[in-house]
């Protein structure tokens, strides 16, 4: 058996010394007027040949991943009566596809909520009823968990590369149909759940300054680099 004991100080903590000199704080401010897809399409007109995602080891540009979630968010504005700060429910794997809808959302001046796909049914429809979506971007793959509970919102399904199944659109179309929205950094970036102090999920809305805050502050910690891979 082993005993664990303290020792006596070695010094007299009474006559330890004590700096005089205040602390030093630094204040940082960021620009809180950004929103987070502001970030992804600044990087993509500086460098559209970049690589920005690689799924199952094909590189996606810049380009094509702005492209894509611009053609998904000109279909969501054409179908959809969308408003300032409504909400969106994102049910995807984490793929390309899952990357586009959340951009694409973000373009259309809405917020995402998150879908796990752990959640069980009953989790899925308390968050889809609760958050008040007026619409859902799902994963084809997943066709067959729907319930007819999902089957009361608009759904849209999307590949796992990012594109809509029930329709291609051109450029041309895109550039006919999309309107640009102006997104404010105070609206709502999505809603996630918390298992809640009751139980009960409880829905939080994180507005897109909060999110970039976090980001500008890694961003001044100068861990990341051009090109690396996250």
């Amino acid at each position: 058996m082993t005993c664990c004991g303290l020792s006596a100080p070695t010094h007299d903590t009474a006559s330890a010394a004590i700096s005089s000199q205040p602390l030093q704080f630094e204040h940082i401010w960021f620009d809180s007027s950004v929103c987070l897809h502001t970030f992804f399409e600044r990087q993509s007109r500086a460098t559209p040949k970049a690589t920005a995602i690689a799924d199952d080891d094909e590189g996606v540009t810049y380009a094509l991943l702005d492209t894509r979630a611009t053609q998904l968010s000109c279909m969501l504005q054409r179908h959809l009566f969308l408003s300032s700060d409504d909400l969106i429910a994102v049910w995807m794997e984490r793929a390309l596809g899952m990357v586009v809808a959340v951009l694409a959302v973000h373009k259309a001046g809405c917020g995402y909520v998150p879908i796990s796909l752990t959640f069980p049914a009953s989790r899925r429809q308390y968050a889809l009823a609760n958050s008040g979506a007026v619409a859902m971007l799902m994963s084809t793959s997943l066709q067959s968990k729907t319930t007819r509970e999902d089957l009361q919102l608009p759904l849209l399904l999307i590949s796992r590369g990012g594109e809509i199944e029930s329709m291609k659109l051109t450029q041309e179309l895109v550039n006919s149909f999309y309107l640009p929205v102006d997104v404010k950094s105070s609206n709502v970036a999505y809603m996630c759940y918390t298992s809640g102090s009751t139980g009960k999920p409880k829905g939080i809305k994180v507005e897109h300054r909060n999110a970039t805050s976090v980001i500008n502050w890694w961003n001044s910690l100068g861990k990341l680099r051009p090109g690396q891979t996250l």
